[in-house]
């Protein structure tokens, strides 16, 4: 570490007052004398910091190609991918590597699972693809990697048990009726050997103001420890709730004012909150979000899910 940054606090996001924290990626790589400082001072203060790449960088480009990998239409929904591959996480739940997925705090989205230590157990559509994809990958792991040696000591690479996955999603965003019905054909044709999983979608709203809000995802809280959106899609849809706060922001679509920038969102589950405040003795709270509903506009998502056994335990 050598050189000192200015603490950023910015406002990102034009439709929120609240100043959020932002830094450069690079420094959760090649550290400055005061970034872990300023990591802490973000993750106590609103459970998540905002990260940025340099509009001339290759980390954008590189971003931008993971970005086009999965918005390029081969990713989900192709019949030659439809499969039975699936996997068991570290709670003994069986997930698809790829197809439909029932949540339960969520509508159905479309995924596409890729286990860091057996990226290549599920077909890829083609080469490109792949490559891409998994660039994107690894960057977030040494990116989340970079983090949880700043922040807890912990050293990734002494940990023989990594469990991280990368969620790609495809959120539907249609109204309900809509929805429910291709959800009865998509579980017709799992029964006939057809497709990748039963799903049922169903309908979630929450009041506020006296005005419904459509949700894809309920808000909840990750179980693991750092959680990484590589990218914030055009399409809004994901919201947080700072720690010390109580209204929602929305972090992703047309509310991001700089343009030119490539925008990060790093936010902290559970294992992480509790090991903090078991070691350092840091009260970090674990980042509630949500995913709303942007209907008629697919929106397409990663989330890198960072876990380590030895980290990691079953959190109620």
């Amino acid at each position: 570490m050598t050189a000192t940054a200015t603490a950023t606090t910015t406002t990102i996001f034009p439709n929120c007052n609240k100043k959020v924290v932002a830094m450069d990626a690079s420094e959760l790589l090649s550290p400055l004398e005061d970034t872990t400082q300023r990591l802490w001072q973000a993750l106590e203060q609103d459970g998540f910091v905002v990260l940025k790449a340099a509009a001339t960088s290759r980390t954008k480009e590189m971003l931008q190609r993971f970005q086009q990998a999965l918005e390029g239409g081969t990713l989900f929904g192709s019949s030659s991918l439809a499969s039975s591959h699936a996997y068991t996480n570290e709670d003994g739940k069986v997930l698809w590597n790829l197809g439909y997925h029932d949540g339960n705090h969520s509508s159905v989205r479309d995924m596409y699972r890729i286990k860091v230590a057996t990226p290549n157990l599920q077909p890829w559509p083609s080469p490109s693809v792949q490559s891409a994809i998994l660039q994107g990958m690894e960057y977030c792991k040494a990116i989340t990697d970079g983090a949880l040696r700043l922040t807890l000591g912990f050293n990734a690479n002494n940990d023989a048990n990594n469990l991280s996955v990368l969620h790609c999603i495809r959120y539907f965003n249609k109204d309900a009726k809509q929805a429910h019905a291709e959800a009865v054909e998509t579980a017709e044709r799992t029964m006939r050997g057809q497709g990748s999983g039963q799903a049922t979608f169903y309908d979630q709203d929450v009041v506020v103001d006296r005005i419904p809000v459509h949700l894809n995802v309920r808000e909840h809280v990750d179980p693991g420890l750092f959680v990484l959106a590589p990218f914030l899609p055009s399409v809004c849809g994901l919201q947080v709730c700072p720690t010390h706060g109580n209204a929602w922001i929305t972090v992703d679509g047309s509310n991001i004012n700089e343009k030119d920038d490539f925008f990060m969102l790093l936010i902290v589950g559970k294992a992480f909150c509790k090991k903090a405040n078991e070691q350092f003795g840091k009260k970090v709270e674990p980042t509630l979000h949500r995913v709303v509903v942007t209907e008629g506009t697919q929106r397409y998502s990663a989330v890198y899910d960072q876990k380590y056994q030895s980290l990691c335990q079953i959190l109620d």
